[in-house]
């Protein structure tokens, strides 16, 4: 171990002692810059097909991605589970355990990835009419599903690994990874797509390949360091091991699963509006991931902080790590709402040229911006439920947010009171406030103190 949350010389980083701000700081920033490049694989579809293809192709790609995110987020449900356990066996101590975990994790995410992506190329045709596809964006649709599919395995590979690495302080790696995967899906989108003129298979192909790239690379780099254990004979699933990852595992997955299933009705009410409210509200709600996505570096340090610390019992430094949370969440959200509010028709002007899109966005920012201090409260309470492992109490939040409040939300403010697009934006906005209410009052109750871990079983 090492003392400041600093990896060196091949040790796994120690956030039990040193400065927790500066471990954080150290965590968090390359996880930023990973998860903003994760998007770019999606954001760079949007732009090239919305500016070399039609906007029905943009619509394609977004009503597309929705799904894709729905699948991608169940295989992270794993990772994060996964990353929770890992981070609790070395503030255990038990480094031994830690690659026996992550071989039963990257075989049950292979599994996983390989299963959903069949169903999903089989099942989307139906699924798009489901969410009511504007007719102009639905084959084109199918097609990126369908070559998007190819690459799910990938993704979920990538992530597993990167859990694995980012439990053991670093997430240095999974950025290197994803930077290089990101050029090549750059490259091959602006070939495929401009040059070739492959469309949206075109923007899918590029996708996969990239996909695949950042998977191979990761994995390369965790077999040459030697303190995560992973060797061919780890990859065969122990039961034990696997019960334990699964029991925090599922509730995730399934908590993010929820979140996007939500997000799907939400969709399709806005479908029905038309192809000018899908484009609008796909390019939206993109930038404002790019911000919650960039923010979730504090998230997953916190959880790794947390989850070694409780397993070394040592609550006061929890707390501590909380409200560095809570600090740095409130920073992260102030600085994406200036750059929202001062370029807002810039960044929707990424996406597309048609010019009444554009001039949606200071709409669309006056709206999300309501959410933006629920969401910095999330950096610090999902934190510290991730890291204790209270995934099933994570569950039951995601489950009043996504499928109690943001779907009849959305229907009240954006249909029933007509409010459209605008209705539909602030409806997300607020509907963040009931996780971090829940999340606030746990913390504040002081039961995670009492918390059994996974790893202690």
């Amino acid at each position: 171990m090492t003392h400041g949350g600093r990896v060196r010389g091949g040790a796994a980083a120690d956030y039990t002692r040193g400065n927790i701000a500066r471990g954080m700081i150290t965590f968090a920033v390359p996880h930023m810059l990973s998860s903003a490049l994760q998007i770019m694989y999606s954001a760079v579809d949007l732009g090239i097909v919305g500016k070399a293809v039609s906007g029905a192709a943009l619509s394609a790609v977004s009503v597309s991605g929705n799904v894709l995110n729905l699948l991608t987020m169940l295989g992270l449900g794993f990772a994060t589970g996964g990353q929770v356990y890992m981070s609790q066996l070395l503030g255990m101590g038990k480094r031994e355990a830690v690659g026996r975990a992550v071989g039963t994790l990257l075989t049950a995410v292979t599994a996983l990835g390989l299963l959903l992506a069949a169903a999903s190329a089989l099942l989307c045709p139906r699924i798009f009419r489901l969410m009511s596809v504007p007719a102009e964006a639905y084959e084109m649709a199918v097609v990126y599903m369908r070559v998007c599919c190819a690459g799910l395995v990938f993704s979920f590979i990538y992530n597993a690994l990167a859990a694995a690495l980012r439990a053991h302080g670093d997430s240095a790696a999974p950025l290197r990874a994803i930077l290089i995967s990101s050029l090549v899906n750059l490259v091959l989108d602006i070939w495929f797509v401009v040059s070739l003129g492959w469309g949206v298979a075109g923007a899918a192909a590029a996708t996969a390949i990239g996909q695949g790239v950042s998977a191979l690379i990761l994995l390369a780099a965790l077999m040459k360091k030697g303190w995560t254990g992973l060797t061919a004979a780890s990859l065969r699933p122990e039961w034990g091991i696997f019960r334990a990852v699964t029991s925090l595992a599922i509730p995730y997955a399934l908590e993010m699963a929820v979140f996007n299933v939500s997000m799907l009705f939400v969709n399709r009410m806005v479908n029905t509006v038309g192809l000018y409210a899908s484009e609008t509200f796909g390019i939206g709600l993109k930038v404002e991931e790019i911000g919650n996505r960039l923010c979730t570096g504090i998230t997953c340090a916190a959880s790794v902080m947390t989850g070694q610390n409780m397993a070394a019992g040592n609550t006061e430094r929890t707390r501590r790590v909380v409200r560095t949370a809570f600090a740095f969440g409130a920073l992260m959200y102030a600085a994406f709402a200036a750059v929202c509010f001062t370029g807002s028709r810039f960044l929707f002007s990424l996406f597309v040229d048609d010019r009444e899109v554009i001039e949606m966005a200071p709409m669309f920012i006056s709206c999300i911006a309501w959410g933006f201090p629920a969401m910095a409260s999330m950096r610090g309470t999902n934190g510290l439920m991730q890291g204790v492992g209270s995934a099933k109490l994570s569950l039951a939040i995601g489950i009043i947010d996504g499928l109690l409040v943001r779907i009849p939300l959305s229907y009240l403010l954006g249909v029933t009171f007509g409010m459209g697009l605008r209705g539909f934006f602030l409806a997300y906005a607020l509907a963040a406030y009931v996780n971090a209410g829940l999340g606030m009052a746990y913390y504040l109750s002081g039961r995670w103190k009492t918390k059994k871990l996974a790893a202690q079983a």
